[in-house]
């Protein structure tokens, strides 16, 4: 019988697909006179300018997408197990997470191939990635969602979902405060150490960030350096106090650096996902004999990296990284041990 342990580690709140697009000046002037104009950011639309977009896009790509999503795929790649929230199961999704040791609930754990269920809709959002010297700003991203808007959940996930590790996101994506208010009741009623990854700094996020505080359901909270400012007024320099007065640990992520309340272990983090960002994991080595970049003092440095093989995701990978450093250490200890052996029989590689 699979019964969930205080170690296990559950990511929700949704799982989608990505489509995505590479920018082009055509496009970005098109996007601005629907009101898309500025980028590196979620813009959500309604369904007539989703299928609009749609329209005039070449796809280049469909990848695993979600706050939740891209989590999970980013620590079953490193051999870690993990239980996905997938409130929609369709086969085009799960065969994404196929032979990885990301886990779904009904009236029992399955796995990726045995979870699919063919009659599910499959929801995808639109990633338009954006280079140099068009925009400097990585991606942008635009929402019509049926499932994240109205805040489905995986019932059997939920249920099951008793204690461990609860990483949790995409409370930016929900339009009504009501259903935000019976979701975090429902996390009220669980024995879950929650890490909260942000979204964009929307007024369902802010919302949901003010009650989870206020009901001490949060022990640490990761978000970028454009969601600390728009929500807490927060920056590397007033980290300290702001953890003290928010009675919760704090990490800040960047592209260029990281800074956390706990910094142990924080350097591997960063150089883990920076390998992830590279391509996979065989990266590790290459990673660690890159320069860092000149950050602020007190924070943890980026390295410069050559090229980038991925853009979207890499914020949820981080907070799924950062989650286990600061929750489960001496996992996090053993994966650094085994990182510089990875992909060989030493280290097992779903790559």
């Amino acid at each position: 019988m699979n019964i969930p342990d205080k170690n296990d580690i559950w990511i929700g709140l949704f799982t989608h697909l990505d489509s995505v697009a590479r920018g082009s000046l055509d496009l970005l002037l098109k996007l601005k006179g629907m009101g898309i104009e500025e980028h590196g950011k979620e813009y959500f639309i309604d369904d007539s300018t989703f299928k609009t977009i749609n329209k005039i896009l070449t796809t280049t790509e469909t990848q695993v997408g979600g706050n939740a999503g891209n989590a999970a795929f980013f620590l079953g790649n490193l051999g870690l197990d993990c239980n996905l929230s997938a409130p929609f199961r369709p086969e085009r999704l799960m065969n994404f997470y196929a032979g990885l040791p990301v886990y779904f609930w009904g009236a029992r754990r399955k796995t990726a191939t045995a979870g699919i269920r063919k009659k599910d809709p499959c929801f995808e959002h639109i990633v338009i990635k954006l280079f140099k010297p068009l925009s400097n700003k990585g991606r942008t991203i635009l929402s019509f969602d049926e499932m994240t808007q109205k805040g489905e959940l995986d019932k059997g996930f939920w249920e099951k979902m008793t204690k461990g590790i609860f990483l949790l996101s995409g409370f930016h994506l929900i339009k009504s405060k009501k259903r935000i208010s019976e979701i975090i009741d429902k996390l009220a009623s669980k024995n879950m150490t929650v890490y909260l990854e942000m979204g964009e700094p929307s007024s369902s996020m802010k919302f949901a960030v003010k009650k989870l505080l206020n009901e001490n359901l949060v022990n640490h909270i990761g978000m970028n350096e454009r969601e600390a400012q728009k929500i807490f007024k927060l920056n590397y320099q007033n980290l300290k106090t702001k953890s003290e007065e928010l009675e919760c640990g704090i990490t800040i992520h960047t592209p260029d650096y990281v800074t956390s309340t706990n910094k142990k272990m924080l350097r591997s983090s960063i150089d883990i996902v920076q390998a992830w960002a590279m391509g996979s994991f065989l990266q590790y080595k290459q990673v660690l004999s890159l320069p860092l970049k000149r950050t602020p003092k007190g924070t943890i440095a980026g390295r410069a990296l050559p090229y980038l093989e991925r853009q979207v995701g890499l914020g949820d990978a981080f907070s799924a990284i950062d989650a286990i450093r600061l929750f489960q250490p001496k996992k996090m200890e053993n994966l650094i041990s085994r990182l510089p052996f990875y992909g060989t029989d030493q280290f097992p590689s779903y790559l």
